[in-house]
C-alpha cells in the first residue's frame, strides 16, 4: 500500500527552498484486476438514433411581449439617459442597468409614471 502512495519521482527543490511534490499515477500492476476483464475503452456502444423531437426555441412564444418590452426599454432610456446605462430583454423580462446613484430617481420615475 505504501508503494502505491509514494510519488513516482522524488520531490524536487524549487526557488524558495520549498518542496514541490510530483504528481504520480498508480500503475496497472498495483491494482487487482481479473485476468479476463474487458477494457471498457474499447467496449461497443449503442447506436445513436436520430433526433425525433422537433427543435423548438422556448423564447419564440415570448416574441410579441419581447418586442413591446424592447420598445418600453428604449422609451425609458430616452426619458432617463443620465441614469439608465443600458437595458436587455430576455423572454418576458426587461432588465435595466442603473448606477447605484440612480436607484432612487429611476424607481421614483417608474412609480409615478
Amino acid at each position: 500500500m505504501a508503494l502505491a502512495l509514494r510519488p513516482a519521482k522524488p520531490s524536487i527543490q524549487v526557488r524558495n527552498e520549498a518542496l514541490a511534490r510530483c504528481l504520480s499515477t498508480t500503475s496497472r500492476h498495483n491494482v487487482a484486476l481479473p485476468k479476463d476483464a474487458q477494457n471498457m475503452r474499447t467496449a461497443p456502444r449503442d447506436h445513436q438514433g436520430s433526433l425525433k423531437a422537433p427543435l423548438v426555441n422556448p423564447a419564440d412564444k415570448f416574441e410579441s411581449k419581447a418586442d413591446n418590452l424592447h420598445k418600453y426599454g428604449s422609451w425609458l432610456m430616452g426619458c432617463l439617459p443620465k441614469y439608465i446605462q443600458q437595458f436587455s430583454v430576455w423572454k418576458d423580462e426587461l432588465t435595466i442597468y442603473i448606477p447605484p446613484s440612480g436607484v432612487i430617481p429611476v424607481f421614483s420615475f417608474l412609480k409615478c409614471q
